[in-house]
């Protein structure tokens, strides 16, 4: 798989109590281009994160000028949830299994495999304070693809449930353009 579109609605809940719900498409080149743009009910973006390579733009287009501030690293790290890096199954080590869970060491990242009665569900450590949760795989195109991601992060919880994937489509260049006024951050 080289590219990847998904759409799809979240729930994002903070740490303060507040809920919001928005929709969303996600587009993927790998190795390192990544587009998340959230919205409104009737198509307003809310929210739209372009990374590309080392650079990455953040525009928060409702906010008031005071308000259009630097996202927390771990929302901007959301990218590495889509743009896994390789894993060399070389450095891998099981640390220990137990009541049908497996915990697998790659290098800084734990897996935990839980195997359950339909299907297996993939638990990612994420930089310590990121965990990520697969759930509901499903085949799209001889791909197993997860159609619900859970993203436990400082801020809060996000709860993606996917509805659609286009895998392998073709993407153009300019998709991974930073929309007008979009601040620039420099990414590791």
């Amino acid at each position: 798989m080289h590219s990847l579109r998904a759409q799809f609605s979240a729930s994002v809940w903070l740490d303060d109590g507040t809920l919001s719900r928005v929709s969303g498409v996600l587009l993927v080149v790998k190795p390192d281009r990544f587009r998340m743009r959230l919205m409104l009910p009737l198509g307003i973006t809310v929210f739209d994160y372009v990374r590309d390579g080392a650079d990455g733009w953040f525009s928060l287009p409702l906010a008031s000028e005071r308000d259009r501030t630097l996202p927390s690293q771990s929302m901007i790290d959301l990218s590495e949830v889509f743009l896994r890096e390789p894993i060399d199954p070389l450095t891998c080590e099981i640390e220990r299994s137990y009541d049908r869970l497996t915990d697998v060491r790659c290098g800084n990242h734990l897996f935990v495999i839980r195997a359950a009665q339909h299907h297996t569900l993939l638990e990612r450590a994420y930089l310590d304070s990121v965990n990520v949760r697969y759930s509901e795989p499903a085949d799209v195109d001889g791909f197993m693809l997860p159609f619900k991601i859970e993203v436990d992060q400082s801020i809060g919880t996000v709860l993606v449930k996917i509805s659609k994937y286009d895998v392998n489509p073709r993407l153009e260049d300019s998709l991974f353009q930073p929309p007008e006024g979009a601040t620039h951050i420099l990414l590791k």
